[in-house]
């Protein structure tokens, strides 16, 4: 049995990081924290992707979506703020460490395929998350 203590940090936790509305629980606390605060990466690369995409056709032109490109600046200049913090009183941790190196040696062999697999089907899931929402 789950202590009732644990399940409620657990229900604050399923908050912070639901991805309903672009994990804007788990954004508002970031951008609150003191730095090195860092969003996960793929977020913001699923950000950059999504808001990358800022032009639109109109017949046979493409115009550029305005709101969307300065919605790209923006972000842009936010991970840039954090290569200026000099993270120079970070701890280490070796055990972190290894656990890092051997996830990145798995990544050594996966092909660009199965990248492309992965993408498509966390893609697919977040669609599904969101119409549950709506």
């Amino acid at each position: 049995k789950v202590p009732e203590k644990h399940k409620e940090q657990f229900a604050q936790i399923k908050t912070i990081c639901s991805s309903d509305r672009g994990y804007c629980n788990l954004r508002r606390l970031v951008r609150a924290a003191e730095l090195p605060a860092v969003l996960p990466l793929e977020i913001s690369l699923q950000e950059l992707i999504f808001i990358g995409k800022s032009t639109e056709k109109v017949g046979d032109r493409e115009i550029l979506n305005v709101s969307l490109s300065l919605r790209l600046l923006e972000r842009v200049k936010n991970i840039q703020m954090y290569q200026q913090y000099p993270y120079t009183d970070i701890q280490e941790n070796g055990a972190v460490q290894r656990m890092l190196l051997e996830e990145f040696s798995k990544l050594k062999e996966i092909t660009e395929e199965q990248i492309w697999d992965m993408s498509t089907e966390v893609k697919c899931a977040d669609e599904r998350d969101k119409t549950r929402i709506c």
